[in-house]
């Protein structure tokens, strides 16, 4: 099975006020871990809806600005399958607690289910973890209409589709944890 990460950095991060994927954990920024992560874990890695920055210094991972900017996570999302042309592991730019523990874990979730539109991890009160899940090339034609139609949110394209859910194992949840706001980015430090 080709699978691709796919990782989404080209919010506004409103509630953050500021890039949550330049935000520093330990030394290194939000995104630099993320992507660490995924390539220790051995799949090609694309950020998604931003230019590498100058200061970037891991060629093995791509850049790739949206096709058309403003279309929040769906349009990142045909974004990064028409530049890998493979199903996709999808994070979100601000869970920089996830480890290749996890996307290996996803991987193999997604190597175990046959057909569908991919595979959407639960939490224990069983939310769906849209931004931590696998999508498959199969969903190309709907997005594209979807976009077409200015339906952009990914939760309704969700609600439509045929996806797997697999609940998280415990001590996978705290690294699946978002970081969207000053309290939380306190907390986290």
């Amino acid at each position: 099975m080709d699978l691709s990460v796919a990782v989404l950095a080209g919010g506004r991060s409103r509630r953050m006020g500021v890039d949550k994927a330049q935000l520093v954990l330990q030394g290194s920024t939000f995104l630099e871990r993320i992507a660490g992560a995924a390539r220790d874990a051995g799949h090609p890695v694309t950020i998604i809806g931003r230019e590498r920055p100058p200061s970037w210094r891991d060629d093995r991972v791509a850049f790739l600005p949206d096709e058309i900017p403003g279309l929040g996570p769906l349009g990142g999302l045909l974004t990064a399958f028409h530049h890998t042309g493979t199903d996709l592991l999808l994070s979100g730019c601000d869970m920089p607690l996830l480890t290749a523990d996890a996307f290996r874990w996803l991987a193999v979730r997604a190597e175990e289910t046959e057909g569908g539109d991919g595979i959407l991890p639960t939490d224990r009160e069983g939310r769906e973890q849209f931004l931590f899940a696998v999508y498959r090339t199969d969903l190309i034609p709907p997005i594209e209409e979807r976009i077409r139609e200015r339906q952009l949110a990914l939760r309704d394209l969700i609600a439509a589709g045929d996806f797997t859910k697999v609940p998280l194992p415990t001590d996978l949840l705290p690294e699946i944890r978002s970081i969207n706001t000053v309290e939380e980015y306190g907390e986290l430090l």
